[in-house]
């Protein structure tokens, strides 16, 4: 394990090292404080604003589809849409390497938390204090635990502005359900996980005496959204309040002997492979925060010729603990970069991106997840994440997200008991969580199960430290 330690630490060290070395002065840097802002810059200029995206042609599309927007007022700016691969920090930092930053760049919340920390993003709250002084914005306009997403520490300077608001779900296959004889008065948004081993049981039933051997939904123990509301509706702390590990309690195995129930009864999908192939048309549900046309199309092209994709595919939230209420959620959105040399432009695009214009915008390059904007939670024709599923439940994705006025909030979001190690966020959910989950499905002990977790933790922080 230490050999482990001291190769990723020479590692890393010495990738800093050569970023530090290509970078040279940044002049134009001004990522924190306060500067000055003009928010009504030229109309006439003529320049190329940098906008760097993730590898996904529909953002491509959707940034597209914003820069026309922005073009009507800014007709001789050039918006430069320009895909920057999976990794987002690798490409900063390169970028930072070679002194050829983007204006504007994609990243989630775990990537704000550690670029941040490099001097990397502008503090845009000059120009969110000068826009509400002059009545131009209104922080009021969105659903607070969302735009909070964007902020350091998720109280104060605001770095990234949320685009779109990401929640899981549960997909499931209408047919199979009918099939099974499911009591559908239990699956309705709010049900609790009470009400769907009760579906489970009857699926398993049905599932069984058809020789359909395989489990019942596909879940994804790797992935944090779906691990950590069931961790914190269990009461497990990750971290206390000076940072020190607390993993080790009898609420963190009691969450994860409800994944190994729902692995043992084949529920769940397991960590090995093998999954229930929901979008295949043989699983009964799938846990995904993808909007409705990712799993709808896919299944669609295993209908046959004649079938209706509507007598097949519905979504409903998914379950929560009665009282406990949480589901995974979280955001992803765009900041400026702190040496842009056009970061007034840059901030007008992204608030561009927050108008009711610019969200239907997004959903009109088939980013349908819904708005982080309060007016835009509901099903209407204003509202063009809706339009054309008129047949599905769409509040799934809304419910209980604290749109309405004095509703609390169901969304849970992994990032809050991560900020206390930054730097190291990304690694503990990415890897050490799901590992620790994973381990414990497989049949290690929990003993065995939490050392490797906090011996991987530790790891993770030691790095993130000497960067």
């Amino acid at each position: 394990m230490m050999k482990r330690k001291l190769k990723a630490m020479v590692l890393i060290l010495a990738f800093v090292l050569a970023v530090a070395a290509g970078c040279g002065p940044r002049e134009n840097v001004n990522p924190g404080g306060k500067y000055d802002v003009d928010l009504n810059p030229d109309t006439q200029a003529s320049f190329t604003l940098r906008v760097a995206v993730d590898s996904s042609q529909v953002e491509s599309k959707a940034m597209q589809n914003v820069a026309a927007l922005f073009n009507q007022t800014y007709p001789n700016v050039n918006v430069s849409v320009e895909p920057m691969g999976s990794d987002v920090r690798s490409y900063i930092l390169n970028c930072m390497a070679t002194n050829d930053m983007p204006d504007i760049f994609f990243l989630n919340q775990f990537d704000m938390v550690m670029l941040e920390s490099m001097e990397v993003i502008l503090n845009l709250n000059p120009y969110i204090e000068s826009e509400t002084a002059a009545g131009s914005f209104d922080e009021n306009e969105f659903v607070q635990a969302y735009w909070e997403l964007g902020q350091k520490d998720f109280s104060g300077d605001q770095l990234m502005i949320p685009r779109s608001m990401d929640r899981v779900v549960c997909h499931y296959n209408k047919k199979i359900f009918a099939a099974a004889g499911v009591d559908m008065n239990l699956v309705k948004n709010g049900w609790t996980w009470d009400d769907f081993e009760t579906v489970c049981a009857t699926l398993r039933t049905y599932f069984d005496a058809n020789g359909m051997t395989g489990p019942l939904a596909d879940s994804n123990y790797s992935w944090e959204a779906m691990v950590n509301p069931v961790f914190e509706a269990y009461g497990v702390e990750y971290f206390d309040d000076n940072g020190n590990i607390v993993i080790n309690s009898t609420e963190t195995e009691n969450a994860l002997k409800f994944f190994k129930k729902m692995y043992d009864n084949k529920y769940f999908s397991g960590p090995e492979g093998g999954g229930a192939d929901f979008d295949g048309l043989k699983g009964a549900m799938a846990f995904d925060s993808q909007p409705i046309t990712y799993h709808r199309g896919r299944m669609q092209e295993n209908l046959k010729l004649g079938e209706n994709i509507e007598d097949y595919y519905d979504v409903v939230t998914c379950p929560v603990f009665e009282g406990k209420e949480k589901i995974g959620a979280g955001v992803a959105g765009y900041a400026v970069s702190g040496d842009s040399k056009h970061r007034d432009y840059a901030w007008q695009f992204c608030k561009l991106i927050l108008t009711h214009e610019g969200q239907n915008a997004l959903a009109d390059a088939g980013l349908t997840l819904p708005s982080i904007r309060k007016d835009m939670s509901e099903r209407s024709a204003e509202n063009h994440w809706t339009v054309g599923f008129d047949a599905y439940n769409l509040e799934a994705y809304t419910y209980r997200n604290g749109a309405v006025a004095d509703e609390q909030p169901w969304d849970c979001y992994t990032s809050f008991f991560l900020k206390v190690h930054h730097m190291a966020c990304n690694n503990i959910i990415s890897s050490d969580l799901p590992l620790l989950v994973t381990n414990y499905l497989s049949g290690k002990s929990f003993e065995t199960c939490v050392a490797q977790y906090t011996k991987d933790v530790e790891n993770h922080i030691m790095i993130a430290e000497l960067g």
